[in-house]
């Protein structure tokens, strides 16, 4: 170990964690952060320059960030020095025409960036959350402030085998800092994107640390300095005393001795014998007046900023103390293990630990494990169980064990109540199967416990088999017979209805389950199967009643050119060109889970909405407004068509077409999809020519069939390299041929064998004149472009 100061690991932590504060000034909010948990370091960071917008006021921050513009967040949360490059690159797919190389090599440079092997940095590429892991921890382990290796051991992951090698160390770091954690089911998701939200909450406390470790004047390279001597606050600074003289001779006495700081530690000493229960108190002395703070006995805290940081995360406990006295820290809050003592007088002065405690605790027996229904498995201790003290989803772990396979069943929610711990799965529990159990809390304050203050012991893999029973046969029986009664009663296509299908299917195997009970040599297997897939049933027309239905856009804008009395906007306009619109293009139904429903759209002309209709039930409608109908109008076709028209009066800038779901007369959903102006024509951007081919390109997709009006061109060749307007024009057919299609934004003229034999040479050109084409607003505008022939 070096002997200069180092943080540990735990330390970090603490400081990282007291680091989260609120951002007291930012710029202009993003748009869509609002309901992002990031939403606060994002806009620190956007202050201070460290990241930045997608354009059109928004952050998007729920998407993947890329290994190239992590190094850029990256390097500017280090202020590494990138004003310049080196004069090689080190990754071939950097270059130093790349807009990240300065940062990259900044990265490098540090001990940061290592690449992906084979000379690649992998730039384009999303960056994983176990390569986020690694490289904020290489960053913290460069700076001196934590160490690594030999971590990986304590990863508790469902996946912890997925994690790579190399990142097996750096993502345990990076829990036990808590920077990272699993998700809801106890997986880690090694290999998934992660986003610019997470990284920014990260950067954003690595960020406040630096910042609380520079203002506390300790560096990773140097002890920290003897923090100042302050003044208690009920005490004044006592005067100077001062030589007034006299006109017969001096004083003797000289000036006074001014006060000195204080820079003597208090000692501490502990009192209560090893090991202590948690829960009751530690009891020890403090030479001085001050606080006494019980510490993990891995940690070193050197000043009472880094031991107030461990309390602040429940890692330590601290007690006020006055001189000499016995004094009480108490343990409820911390986990079993080993401790020792620090004692802090008013100066700021930190004593030497004291000698090593245990605290431990008083173990509850094992639970019985038992099922209460098709989701729900019982935990039942032998005494009260303390109900404030509820565990978490995370702390649980269950397997369906298949032979020597074992299947997860996440775990939804926790509830404690007399003796017991109900744990709710999101998943049905089947009758019959075996289960394996584990529990192990994540954090004390949580953890099973009594109300006579014992603790639950944490166990691996308890085997519990779901078996038969006819008790909770009966009970499922009887809740599938009351869903059947209510459903019956409401079947239809509407919200809140159920499918008749789905019904009918509940029913005829609510008739199989009840022949089963009733059947007394019904053996414990074809009980379980009756049991299982009533079950299944019951949570398919559960899942089947119908949802609230609800619109998603389609496309991304809604085009107008500004110039025409309207576009129409139908039912049954497909294929669609900029003069009718077909409203499936425009926006998607939605009910639950279930995207794009193809619904028959109706018009009806008395009332201007388009009717949704499944199995000839009208379900509900949807009406079209304008946002700003003083110069965008949405107005019922008056020509007869069975859709409406939207007319444009003028151009405002932030106009949108409004779609508002209605059903059983209430509004349920509304989108707003923009419009947006377009009254520029294609442009050719490109035009080669290469083996007996002409390739053009063209600035925006072609939309050739409007109107019948198809896309022309005419040709001629010089093969001089002269144009003139006498040159006769080529013959389509005989001299070439082409071929261009809707949507294309780009196409090529292919030469005949003929006329390359006969006519090409090296040194001519060819002048193309383009005429009609459109682009899907309708606009035109005849184009010449001319090109060489090497």
């Amino acid at each position: 170990m070096k002997k200069t100061f180092i943080f540990k690991v735990m330390t970090t932590a603490a400081l990282l964690s007291a680091a989260a504060l609120p951002v007291t000034a930012a710029p202009a909010e993003f748009t869509d952060i609002s309901g992002s948990y990031a939403k606060d370091a994002i806009l620190e960071l956007a202050a201070k320059g460290i990241v930045n917008g997608k354009g059109d006021g928004k952050f998007n921050p729920t998407e993947a960030i890329q290994r190239q513009d992590f190094a850029i967040l990256l390097a500017k949360t280090l202020k590494l020095e990138t004003a310049s490059g080196p004069a090689n690159a080190t990754f071939s797919d950097v270059p130093a025409s790349n807009y990240a190389y300065n940062f990259v090599e900044a990265a490098v440079k540090a001990g940061i960036i290592k690449g992906m092997g084979d000379g690649k940095f992998g730039t384009g590429q999303n960056l994983t959350r176990q390569d986020m892991a690694v490289l904020f921890m290489r960053a913290l382990e460069s700076m001196g402030y934590v160490e690594t290796a030999g971590k990986g051991w304590s990863l508790q992951f469902s996946d912890r085998d997925q994690i790579a090698g190399y990142a097996k160390d750096s993502v345990a770091a990076a829990v036990e800092l808590r920077l990272l954690q699993g998700d809801a089911n106890g997986a880690f998701n090694p290999t998934g994107s992660a986003d610019r939200q997470a990284v920014a909450a990260v950067a954003s406390r690595l960020l406040k640390a630096q910042e609380q470790i520079k203002n506390n004047g300790t560096t990773p390279s140097q002890p920290p300095e003897k923090p100042p001597v302050k003044q208690p606050e009920n005490q004044k600074p006592s005067p100077t005393p001062t030589n007034p003289g006299s006109s017969g001779g001096g004083s003797d006495s000289g000036p006074s001795t001014p006060i000195q700081p204080d820079t003597a530690a208090p000692t501490v000493t502990l009192v209560s014998a090893s090991p202590v229960q948690i829960g009751q108190n530690v009891i020890a002395k403090s030479s001085e007046a001050g606080s006494i703070y019980l510490v993990p006995f891995g940690q070193n805290p050197t000043s009472r900023e880094l031991l107030d940081s461990l309390v602040s995360v429940n890692m330590a406990s601290k007690a006020s103390a006055a001189a000499n006295t016995e004094t009480a820290v108490p343990t409820s809050a911390l986990f079993e293990g080993e401790y020792k003592l620090y004692a802090v007088d008013p100066a700021g002065n930190v004593s030497a630990p004291s000698a090593k405690i245990l605290l431990q605790s008083h173990a509850l027996g094992m639970p019985a494990i038992s099922f209460a229904k098709g989701d729900t498995l019982v935990l039942a201790y032998d005494e009260e169980l303390d109900s404030n003290r509820v565990p978490s989803a995370a702390d649980f772990h269950i397997y369906a064990k298949d032979g020597s396979s074992s299947f997860k069943r996440a775990v939804k929610s926790v509830a404690v109540a007399g003796k017991t711990v109900q744990i709710i799965t999101d998943s049905p529990l089947r009758m019959g199967d075996v289960y394996e159990v584990s529990y192990h809390p994540q954090s004390p304050d949580a953890s099973i416990r009594s109300t006579s203050g014992k603790l639950a012991a944490t166990f691996d893999h308890v085997q519990a088999a779901f078996a038969s029973d006819k008790q909770l046969f009966g009970n499922l029986i009887a809740e599938a017979q009351a869903l059947y009664d209510h459903a019956k009663e409401n079947v239809g296509e509407t919200t809140g209805k159920y499918p008749e299908i789905a019904v009918e299917h509940l029913n005829e195997e609510l008739a199989h389950a009840k022949e089963v009970n009733a059947n007394p040599e019904a053996d414990a297997e074809t009980i379980a199967n009756a049991y299982n897939s009533l079950q299944t049933t019951v949570i398919e027309l559960n899942n089947a009643q119908v949802r609230l239905l609800a619109l998603k856009l389609a496309a991304d804008g809604f085009v107008l050119n500004g110039t025409d009395t309207g576009v129409y906007i139908g039912a049954s306009s497909d294929p669609e060109y900029y003069n009718k619109r077909n409203i499936k293009k425009l926006i998607q139904i939605t009910r639950g889970e279930s995207e794009n429903l193809d619904y028959v759209h109706s018009y009806d002309p008395e009332q201007g909405v388009f009717k949704l209709i499944k199995n000839d039930e009208t379900v509900g409608f949807i009406a079209i407004e304008s946002s700003d109908p003083a110069n965008i109008a949405v107005e019922k076709d008056a020509s007869g068509n069975a859709g409406l028209i939207v007319k444009p009066k003028s151009q405002p800038d932030n106009a949108s077409l409004v779609f508002k779901l209605y059903e059983n007369g209430t509004v349920t959903s509304i989108v707003s999809l923009p419009i947006r102006f377009d009254q520029e024509a294609p442009t050719v951007t490109g035009a080669t020519y290469g083996d007996g081919k002409i390739s053009l390109s063209l600035s925006e997709p072609v939309w050739w069939q409007y109107n019948g009006i198809y896309p022309q061109i005419g040709i001629k060749y010089a093969p001089d390299g002269v144009i003139t307007d006498s040159l006769p024009d080529l013959k389509f057919e005989d001299d070439y041929l082409y071929g261009v299609s809707n949507g294309d934004t780009a196409f090529a003229i292919i030469l005949k064998p003929s006329f390359m034999e006969n006519q090409l040479k090296s040194g001519g050109k060819f002048r193309i004149a383009l005429s009609s084409f459109t682009d899907f607003a309708n606009n035109a505008k005849d184009r010449v472009v001319e090109v060489d022939v090497p």
